[in-house]
């Protein structure tokens, strides 16, 4: 079997085997086996500390928590082993589990970018999704006006 073969997809494959003996008697085996060669889902992303949302943005904490959900799209569950994660295009980090936990430089307002994708128990990759947010640790400034 090569899954390299395009005419491979995903789904059930059946193989039947025909055996015959000396005697001319024949019988006939199936096997059923599923093919799994991809992961169609795409990772999405919420803020799970403090944050807010204005407007479009997305303000998190100086330390914000991401959870990651919508992880696999296996309906027999072969399912999810881990997420490839990079953080401000990054090094690749691996993330088991579903929690991404961040830091972010004091003093500032940082804009920040957080790449994940799937990996199945089976090696099959998904795609990337992006999710953007800013990390708010700047204080606010007050001015008074005599």
């Amino acid at each position: 079997y090569d899954t390299t073969n395009p005419k491979y997809t995903d789904g059930d494959l059946y193989i039947n085997i025909t055996t015959t003996d000396a005697h001319g008697r024949t019988a006939v085996d199936v096997y059923m086996y599923t093919v799994d060669l991809s992961i169609e889902t795409r990772i999405q992303y919420s803020v799970i500390s403090q944050s807010k949302t204005v407007g479009t943005k997305i303000y998190a904490s100086i330390n914000p928590q991401i959870r990651l959900s919508n992880l696999s799209d296996d309906p027999i569950e072969a399912g999810y082993d881990y997420a490839e994660c990079r953080f401000n295009n990054g090094t690749v980090q691996i993330v088991y589990g579903n929690l991404f936990n961040l830091s972010g430089p004091i003093g500032v307002e940082w804009n920040n970018s957080l790449s994940c994708r799937p990996v199945d128990r089976v090696g099959n990759i998904g795609n990337w999704s992006i999710f953007e947010f800013v990390t708010d640790n700047k204080v606010p400034t007050i001015t008074t006006n005599p």
